[in-house]
Formats: structure tokens, C-alpha cells, sequence
């Protein structure tokens, strides 16, 4: 007997018992004991045949079997009725074909848009965010998400995209993660090279190549790619490096890799070694138009840490 015969003659055994039994009850007085002896081997048919079917399905475990028993016992009928409708449609889901993925790298999606400068050239910087977030058409928050490749700040790009990753429509997401997962690449494979370079360099070169490294990490942070523990990590590399690499006579008198110091103490919150470090840049004649910025932010977040009534 085949395993769908077999199932089909256990539940009719039970419909036939279940019956059987409520006949005996409206027969003779004496009657109650076959009938629940029937009820019984009806539940007995029908736990047997939910289990198989489970069993089938690759569903069945060690508390299947009293599951379909305690269902079968207490709630004839309707019980094994429903559990039957239940595994019946988690069969058709079994059953369903699966459609054939096709396996394909995102950051070639990102490699075929078109030029940047062409993507949405009438939209300004400071409607994106608010299309991405309350125009209803896709086709205009697709155009945000390609507009997004010409903002010059780049942490302000992640910042759009990732809102674009919480879009109704797939294809804005896909693409808005196809362009972060390019700009990670590229990021990510400029470390790896300076790294491999840093290892293999003389001492001569050390320093240049380090301070290289740090800016790239530096970098990561200010894009917005890392965030919490990992950008914590990275500017704690990216200091180690600079710190290192400004003890070599190369970079000792270099303005620039103080200041670069000074954005990496910055983003730390660490303000008066930031502020001690970036006009020590000034003096070794690192541009005033670079300074401003860094020491107005130095001092803004020094006058955030300080207590209430030194503020007032």
C-alpha cells in the first residue's frame, strides 16, 4: 500500500470510528464503554495519520505525536479536521516551484547608472532627503538616490542612502545599497593597499604611508561607512598611526599631518588635545582657511563639555 493510500484509509478509519462512537452513545445504556473505546481508536487513526503526513513533510518531532493525540482526544472532528487543513497548506507551500535566483553583484548595478552629473541635475542638495522621504513617486526617489553621487560631502551621502535602504519600493533599496556597498568597496580596497604598502615599506617611508593610512581611516568615519564600536576602533588606529608617524623627522614639521591629527582627536571628543594639536599645525604653517573650521569646532565642543555655569 502507498504511503497516500495508507494515509487516506487512516482517516477514514477515524471518520468511521469517530461515527461509530457517536451512534453507540444514543444506542443502549451499556453502550458508553465501546464508545469511548472508539473514540479512542479513532483518535489513535487520526494521530497516526497527522503524523505521517508531518512526517512527510519533514515536520514531525518528539512532540508531534501527543500534540496530534491530546487534538484528536479532547476536540474530535474539529481537531484533526483543522491540523489536517493546516499541514495541507504547508504542503502546497512545499510544493510551490522556487523561482531560479540570479546571482549578481551589486556593485555591478552600481557600475551601469549613468554618468553622475546626468542623474537628476535639477534637484538641489537640500530636496533629497525630503523626497526620499514623502514623494510618492519611485521613479523621483530613484532619481534622489542617483543624486546623491554628486553631493560633495560624502558622510551626507551614506546619511541619504541608508534612508533610502528603508523605502517601500525594492528597487529604490537595491539601489541605494548597490551605491553604499561601492562606496565600502572602494574604501574598504584603498585600506587593504595602503596596509600592504605600509608593511612592506622602509623606514624612510613609514611616515608618509602612515599618514596616508590614517586619513583613509579618518575617512571611513567622517562618510558615515563605520559607526559605534568599529569607529571607535578605526579613529584608534588612525591616531596610533598618526602619533607614530609624527615622531619621524619627515612629518615632525608637517602642518597638515597635525591637522589631520586634530580632525582624528575631534571626532574623539578628546577638544584640548585637539585644540593643542591643530594650533601647533597653525604654526608650522598649515592655511588659516583650514584652521578656522577646526578650531571653531574645537571650541564648540569644549564649551559643550564644560559644566553649566561655565557656559552661562
Amino acid at each position: 500500500m502507498t504511503t497516500r493510500n495508507t494515509e487516506k484509509w487512516l482517516a477514514a478509519s477515524a471518520l468511521a470510528l469517530e461515527v461509530a462512537a457517536v451512534a453507540l452513545l444514543g444506542g443502549a445504556p451499556g453502550s458508553a464503554l465501546p464508545a469511548a473505546l472508539a473514540h479512542v481508536a479513532a483518535a489513535a487513526c487520526a494521530s497516526l495519520f497527522l503524523f505521517r503526513r508531518s512526517n512527510r513533510l519533514g515536520l514531525a518531532g518528539r512532540g508531534a505525536w501527543l500534540l496530534f493525540a491530546l487534538a484528536s482526544l479532547l476536540l474530535p472532528f474539529i481537531g484533526p479536521a483543522s491540523l489536517a487543513a493546516l499541514l495541507a497548506r504547508v504542503a502546497r507551500g512545499h510544493e510551490q516551484p522556487r523561482a531560479k535566483l540570479a546571482r549578481a553583484s551589486l556593485s555591478d548595478l552600481a557600475g551601469a547608472l549613468p554618468p553622475a552629473e546626468t542623474a537628476a541635475a535639477g534637484i538641489g542638495h537640500g530636496s533629497l532627503e525630503a523626497r526620499l522621504r514623502f514623494d510618492p513617486a519611485p521613479a523621483s526617489r530613484i532619481a534622489a538616490v542617483l543624486a546623491t553621487r554628486r553631493l560633495p560631502a560624502p558622510a551626507d551621502a551614506a546619511r541619504l542612502l541608508r534612508v533610502a535602504l528603508r523605502d517601500r519600493q525594492e528597487d529604490v533599496r537595491l539601489l541605494a545599497h548597490a551605491l553604499l556597498e561601492d562606496r565600502d568597496r572602494q574604501a574598504f580596497r584603498r585600506i587593504e593597499e595602503l596596509e600592504t604598502e605600509l608593511a612592506a615599506a622602509t623606514a624612510d617611508r613609514r611616515g608618509p604611508i602612515a599618514c596616508l593610512l590614517a586619513e583613509a581611516l579618518c575617512d571611513l568615519c567622517t562618510s558615515g561607512l563605520v559607526s559605534g564600536e568599529l569607529e571607535s576602533f578605526t579613529l584608534r588606529r588612525a591616531r596610533a598611526l598618526l602619533e607614530e608617524a609624527r615622531q619621524a623627522p619627515p612629518l615632525q614639521a608637517s602642518g597638515r599631518a597635525a591637522l589631520l591629527l586634530g580632525q582624528v582627536l575631534l571626532r574623539q571628543r578628546d577638544a584640548a588635545a585637539a585644540r593643542a594639536v591643530i594650533e601647533e599645525g597653525g604654526r608650522l604653517g598649515a592655511p588659516p582657511a583650514l584652521l578656522a573650521p577646526l578650531l571653531a569646532e574645537a571650541a564648540f565642543q569644549a564649551r559643550q563639555a564644560a559644566p553649566r555655569g561655565e557656559r552661562l
